[in-house]
């Protein structure tokens, strides 16, 4: 006999004792049985209940704890991420005091002869090889270290008086040269701007002016007559700058807007620390040199205000506002650099603000010229160096 057998056989005859104990019982006590085994299942019953039950709060109690620890993980990644930006925007906004106390300060950046001589020639149409000569000569005769040295290294030996001689009649000779050069090619072929009775006077000197009657018209409607006449159209050789005009009623007269009631009707949004530093002057208009962008040159009374509002302008919607109206297009914000850099402009040696897209190209730059009272907006360097060696001072 196996042992399941055997249990088997013991279950029966305990089921067979059971029925026999029953059966002699009487019917009362069959009775008090039957209460009792009822009893005996409910109580099972409610056991296996407090099971279910025991078993389900304890499942809810650790759903409950997974749900607070990811709650608790997702706190503390935002936490982190609310820290970091924190951190990011208090080091820009160190680096906008900086510059502000730079500027109140007086701290001017690096000038050299060689860019003062450049500025000269660029503000008086000296040809650049022209202005080149002086500045070769002064450099070489630096590197020198002493007039013993630069003769030497000239092949004329100290003390030959007449070796002398020589030099300073082929500098005289050099100098006449770069005289006759200048009146040649300064009196004609330089940037002029153009005679128009009705312009307003003109921040910058150009080859062309234009203008546009912004009656009636709304932001979308000034941006896309401005990409279309001033970035798609093929401008004239050189410089072409624009300004604008408005008629209260189609048979008033025309007035000329202002830097301050031009930019709200193109609908740019600057922060009014800014608009209340504004001139009334600006000069919007285009590059023959850099095909397909614009510029935007205003006027200021209080260079340091305007300053102040750039920065500030910056942390909204510059970006968004003149990036189309210099470059014809708008462009992803995601695509941009997060934050604005300080340049120094090669070869001029004043002080930039750069905004770059994620491939490292300078899509925006704007400048502040206190000395000029003037800003200027542009796309790249090409076209902020040109417009600052033509600048018409006072702007105001």
């Amino acid at each position: 006999m196996t042992l399941g057998n055997a249990h088997a056989e013991v279950g029966s005859l305990e089921e067979r004792r059971r029925k026999a104990a029953l059966a002699m019982q009487t019917p009362e006590q069959r009775a008090r049985e039957l209460a009792r085994e009822k009893r005996r299942t409910a109580e099972r019953e409610v056991e296996r209940q407090k099971e279910r039950e025991e078993g389900e709060r304890e499942a809810a109690q650790k759903r409950r704890e997974e749900e607070a620890q990811i709650l608790k993980i997702a706190e503390e990644r935002e936490r982190k991420r609310g820290e970091e930006g924190r951190l990011k925007e208090e080091k820009r906004a160190e680096e906008k005091r900086s510059l502000l106390r730079r500027r109140e300060l007086g701290i001017k950046p690096l000038r050299t002869f060689k860019s003062d001589l450049a500025e000269v020639s660029a503000s008086s149409q000296m040809p650049s090889w022209v202005a080149a000569a002086p500045v070769h000569f002064a450099l070489s005769t630096k590197r020198a270290g002493s007039k013993n040295r630069y003769i030497a290294e000239a092949g004329i030996a100290p003390g030959n008086s007449w070796s002398m001689w020589v030099i300073g009649i082929a500098v005289a000779l050099v100098s006449l040269a770069a005289g006759a050069a200048y009146i040649y090619f300064g009196s004609g072929g330089g940037p002029t701007t153009v005679n128009d009775p009705s312009a307003p006077p003109a921040i910058i000197s150009s080859e062309q002016t234009l203008s546009f009657d912004l009656t009636g018209k709304g932001p979308t409607e000034i941006r896309e007559l401005l990409v279309r006449e001033m970035i798609t159209k093929p401008q004239k050789n050189g410089l072409t700058r624009s300004y604008f005009l408005t008629k209260a009623t189609p048979t008033s007269t025309a007035e000329v807007l202002t830097a301050a009631r031009w930019m709200r009707q193109a609908g740019l949004n600057p922060p009014g620390l800014l608009e209340r530093s504004l001139g009334e002057r600006l000069d919007y208009g285009s590059y023959v040199r850099v095909p397909n962008t614009s510029y935007l040159v205003l006027s200021t009374r209080a260079p340091q205000n305007a300053f102040s509002g750039m920065l500030q302008w910056e942390d909204t919607t510059l970006a968004e506002d003149i990036i189309p109206l210099i470059s014809g297009t708008s462009i992803d914000a995601a695509l941009l650099s997060d934050n604005f850099e300080d340049r120094v402009v090669p070869g001029l040696n004043i002080d930039s603000r750069i905004l770059r897209d994620r491939a490292g190209a300078i899509r925006l730059m704007w400048s502040v010229l206190p000395a000029q009272g003037v800003i200027i907006i542009a796309k790249d360097e090409t076209t902020l160096t040109e417009l600052y060696r033509r600048i018409i001072v006072p702007a105001q």
